[in-house]
């Protein structure tokens, strides 16, 4: 499950920045939870729920293996871009402004665009959280 912040989230322009902030300047949480996985190794699609401002909708992720590699810190990482469109009034962001010529600032259709980078974590880190988790509940 992937819950960044909104407030984390890079956009080309502040008029994405508003529609998910709206105008009350809170700092909503996005939340992906993945439901299944098919495909193959270098492209596969993650369907699952995403929540954004409290509204919920399944969505499916078309996902594609960048390849892996080394980071700075001699740790194993892979590298994945993940892409799917919505319309940005199923998840309730309905600000918009018309224009003096006609038509409206902001499309319906929104494209969500994610680089991802996975470090791995060896069994003995792995196993640590686990117990460091049940310990503190």
């Amino acid at each position: 499950m992937s819950r960044p912040s909104s407030a984390a989230i890079l956009s080309a322009t502040s008029t994405c920045d508003h529609l998910i902030s709206s105008t009350s300047r809170t700092t909503h949480r996005i939340i992906f939870e993945s439901r299944r996985i098919s495909g193959t190794r270098e492209h596969f699609a993650v369907t699952g729920d995403l929540t954004i401002r409290g509204q919920t909708r399944e969505v499916t992720l078309d996902v594609t293996f960048n390849g892996l590699g080394t980071n700075p810190m001699g740790q194993s990482v892979a590298g994945f871009t993940a892409e799917t469109q919505l319309n940005r009034k199923d998840f309730g962001l309905n600000w918009n402004m018309a224009l003096e010529a006609g038509g409206f600032l902001v499309g319906d259709q929104a494209r969500i665009e994610i680089e991802l980078e996975a470090v791995r974590q060896d069994s003995a880190e792995a196993g640590h959280g686990v117990e460091d988790a049940d310990r503190n509940r």
